[in-house]
Parts: structure tokens; C-alpha cells; sequence
């Protein structure tokens, strides 16, 4: 009797794609015991399997529960491949992803499984880097995320994508922001009136209602030159699409939160959205 003969008797759990539900393959899951370098492994688990099918977007079903598909190692016998190991870590849920324009104008964004744990929590400090959680947000390598998009969790909690990392256990980790599920707010904007040199009278601007991305200063610091960042404590960045807002100015102004920003200056994200530092008048 062969060694995969056997060993293949046992693979008595069937695995199915997680977005289309078709089978894949029959698999023996085990505890994942392998120390990596990218964390969190207390969580992960391994299958085993004759022969492993990857699903198009890395995700499985099994047992009820949806799992990322990392790492694949072979065991080899006189040769050749006897057995296939998989790297599996448990989805949280399904996730959103998009520009930040898709999520101001309600476009349908990307969903994805996904697994978060945090990387640091707010600390009591002034330092900037300090006033915000950062969080490991795991993906399939098969998709393709780009910084500064948004990601919408299962709760409706919003983060900003800072940074997109492949890890050893063969997952990509976005290193994100946590913005809060209050990031998507409620904005007016109130454009600067046209002045007439004859009464040396500005006309009142009409206010317009949109809907913008309120977020720390810290979350989203980005200058087209640097040496004009005056960020002051308790600023805050507007994220406003450029077909609504036509063309921000200094010293107009937001309504957020009930209460009067004036505009310091807006920066082109390049996909859309004007991001608007602006500070409590």
C-alpha cells in the first residue's frame, strides 16, 4: 500500500470555495504549531490534503466557518509529492474595500474575507503616532489592495490602508488605521462669497451639504510640500469628492460635528477627493 494511500484515507473533510460555495477537494485539518514571523498564530490552523486546490480568491469553507489560504508545503517521498499543507487562518467577515470617491459616493466597493488584530492601541501620549489604533489586517494574497484606500469592516468601522506587507505565512497584512465607525459624517461647505469692489460687500456663498470622511491629522498626514505642513493638535483631515466640491480655498469653510473648521489647505488624493486639513475657528 502506498504511504499517500493511506494517509488520503483520512481526508474526510470536505473544503468548498468561500465565495461560490463549488467544491474543492477533501483535506484533514490539524493545529497549526509552526512558528512564523508575521504573529498571531494562535489562531491558525493547517490542513493536509492529497492534492490542495486554491480557490480564486484564497478563501475556503469548512465546518461552517471561512478560512484564509496562506503558505502551501509539500511532503515529499522517494521523489515525489505525496501530501500538500496548507496555511489557513480564520476570516472575521467580510470586508469592503475602496477609493475613498467610491465610499463618499456610494459605490459598490470590493468585499473580501479578512482577519484583524491589533497592532497598537491607543496610548495616553502626546506624540502623534500615539493618539490612534493601528491595526494587522490579513488578506489572501490573490487581492490586490493599494494604500490609502478605506476599508469598511463587518461592524461598519472605517480604517485608512497605510501600508500593504507580505508576510512569511504567505497573507498580506494591510497596516490600517482604525477611523471608527463615525468617520463617514455629515459636512457643509461654505465657499468664500464673491466680493464687489463697489460696496466692498462679500456676497454669502451658498452652503452645500455633502458627505465627507472625518479623520485625524495623524491618520492621513500627507503635504504636497512638506515644508508648508503646520498641523496643529486637534486638526483634522476631510476627505470631500472633487465633484461636489469643486475648489476648496484657504480660509472657508466645514461644518462638522455641529461645529466651524476653517480650511488650511486641500490636496489633490489624486483619485477624486479633495483631503481637506482643516482647525476649529
Amino acid at each position: 500500500m502506498k504511504i499517500s494511500d493511506a494517509a488520503s484515507f483520512f481526508d474526510t473533510q470536505p473544503v468548498s470555495d468561500a465565495y461560490t460555495g463549488e467544491f474543492l477537494f477533501n483535506c484533514q485539518p490539524d493545529l497549526y504549531d509552526s512558528t512564523t514571523r508575521d504573529s498571531v498564530t494562535g489562531w491558525r490552523r493547517s490542513l493536509v490534503s492529497e492534492e490542495v486546490v486554491v480557490p480564486t480568491r484564497g478563501c475556503i469553507e469548512f465546518g461552517s466557518s471561512y478560512y484564509l489560504m496562506g503558505r502551501l508545503i509539500e511532503d515529499f517521498f522517494q521523489g515525489s509529492s505525496i501530501r500538500v499543507n496548507a496555511v489557513i487562518h480564520p476570516s472575521d467577515g467580510l470586508f469592503s474595500i475602496g477609493f475613498a470617491s467610491d465610499v463618499l459616493a456610494s459605490e459598490t466597493l470590493v468585499s473580501m474575507h479578512a482577519a484583524h488584530a491589533i497592532r497598537k492601541e491607543t496610548a495616553d501620549s502626546t506624540e502623534s503616532s500615539q493618539l490612534f489604533n493601528t491595526m494587522s489586517i490579513f488578506v489572501s494574497e490573490t487581492e490586490v489592495p493599494l494604500r490609502d484606500q478605506i476599508l469598511v469592516g463587518p461592524d461598519g468601522g472605517y480604517f485608512r490602508v497605510q501600508n500593504v506587507i507580505s508576510t512569511t505565512g504567505g497573507y498580506l497584512v494591510l497596516a490600517c488605521s482604525e477611523l471608527g465607525v463615525e468617520a463617514l459624517q455629515s459636512v457643509t461647505y461654505i465657499a468664500a462669497g464673491a466680493y464687489d469692489p463697489v460696496t466692498d460687500v462679500k456676497s454669502a456663498a451658498t452652503p452645500i451639504l455633502t458627505t465627507g470622511i472625518v479623520e485625524r491629522y495623524q491618520t492621513n498626514f500627507r503635504y504636497v510640500n512638506q515644508a508648508n505642513a503646520t498641523y496643529e493638535r486637534g486638526d483634522k483631515i476631510t476627505t470631500l469628492l472633487k465633484s461636489v466640491v469643486t475648489t476648496p480655498k484657504p480660509d472657508e469653510e466645514l461644518t462638522v460635528f455641529g461645529e466651524s473648521y476653517l480650511i488650511i489647505q486641500a490636496i489633490d488624493d489624486g483619485a477624486g477627493c479633495w483631503e481637506v486639513h482643516m482647525r476649529a475657528a
